[in-house]
C-alpha cells in the first residue's frame, strides 16, 4: 500500500479508525478508566457508537476506504485517538511511544493491526515519543 501524507486538505482516500465499540469496549472498561485518563465524564458508549457510525457513513459516501483497528487488551479508552499514536510517512507508519502510562501498549497493538490491514510499518523509526502534541510535517521549502 502506498503511503502518502502530503497535506491535510486534499481528498481522503483511506483512513484507519478505531470505533468506540473497540476503544471503549464496555461499561466496566469505561468505569475503570475514564477518571484516570482525566475525562470530564464517562463516555456514553451507545451515543458515541451511533455518532461514529454516522461519521463513518459520511466518509464512505465520499468514496473513502475505511479500515478499523480492533479491540486489544493492551489499549484503552484513549486508543480512539488514532492520530496520537502513529504518523503516516512515505516508508510506512511510524509508531510513537506514548507518554501516558495507560497508552504504552498502543504501539505494539497498532503495529500488529497495521500488518493485518496490509499497512507497512517503518521499523527504523521506533524511538519517537508522543505526549498529546500534534506533529506537523513542514514543506521542504520552509
Amino acid at each position: 500500500m502506498e503511503m502518502t501524507t502530503r497535506n491535510e486538505f486534499g481528498a481522503i482516500a483511506h483512513v484507519v479508525l478505531k470505533h468506540p465499540r473497540e476503544a471503549f469496549q464496555d461499561a466496566r472498561t469505561i468505569d475503570e478508566q475514564w477518571r484516570q485518563l482525566n475525562y470530564t465524564a464517562p463516555p456514553d458508549l451507545g451515543r458515541a457508537s451511533a455518532e461514529y457510525d454516522a461519521f463513518v457513513a459520511l466518509l464512505r459516501e465520499s468514496g473513502c476506504e475505511v479500515s478499523f483497528l480492533p479491540a486489544d487488551g493492551r489499549t484503552g479508552l484513549d486508543s480512539i485517538y488514532v492520530r496520537d499514536a502513529s504518523i503516516v510517512a512515505p516508508g510506512g507508519m511510524i509508531l510513537l511511544n506514548m507518554g501516558k502510562p495507560a497508552r504504552r501498549g498502543e504501539p505494539a497493538a497498532r503495529g500488529e493491526a497495521f500488518a493485518t490491514i496490509g499497512i507497512p510499518v517503518d521499523r527504523k523509526s521506533t524511538r519517537l515519543n508522543s505526549s498529546h502534541t500534534d506533529i506537523s510535517r513542514m514543506p521542504s521549502s520552509a
